[in-house]
């Protein structure tokens, strides 16, 4: 099995728990493991943990375009690894792509998911960092709430309540 960068697996695993309700990811940055690693990689864990969670709608989106699932009908873990894949393919333009697809695989197999490892391989494969489509159609440039919600990672039951109280 190849080797996971040490940013990558702490990442990984902050994100699994900050999924599972077990701390907030700006404590869970502030840890021993964290900070034992070196000013690059401790970067890079920070960069991949906040990114993930700020642009989670978006990714969860395009994780369920790539995928043709959805998220529920996934383990958190190949969840976690995938959205840290495409996050890295779509929002870092200096982490190359194949870099992403092998760590998000390899994280997948060090969970313990192996027979996942396949799909994240082929989800990720199909990523692209520039001109990646959300929606077909021409319908899909009117649908202001659904760009709304995708964007800032709100649900759109919220920004329907906001225009209709707020215009």
């Amino acid at each position: 099995m190849a080797r996971v960068s040490p940013a990558r697996k702490i990442a990984f695993e902050i994100l699994l728990r900050v999924d599972a309700g077990e701390g907030f990811a700006a404590e869970l940055l502030q840890r021993s493991e964290v900070s034992d690693l070196n000013e690059r990689d401790r970067a890079l864990a920070t960069e991949i943990v906040m990114g993930v969670l700020r642009w989670r709608g978006e990714i969860d989106y395009r994780l369920e375009q790539l995928s043709g699932k959805g998220i529920g009908s996934l383990d958190r873990e190949v969840i976690t690894a995938l959205r840290m894949g495409i996050y890295q393919i779509a929002f870092l333009e200096r982490i190359p792509k194949s870099a992403a697809v092998n760590e998000s695989v390899e994280l997948t197999k060090l969970a313990r998911k192996r027979s996942a490892a396949g799909l994240v391989n082929a989800v990720l494969r199909k990523c692209e960092p520039v001109g990646f489509r959300l929606r077909q159609g021409a319908d899909a440039l009117l649908d202001v709430q659904f760009w709304a919600a995708v964007r800032r990672t709100l649900p759109a039951w919220l920004l329907k309540r906001w225009e209709r109280n707020f215009g």
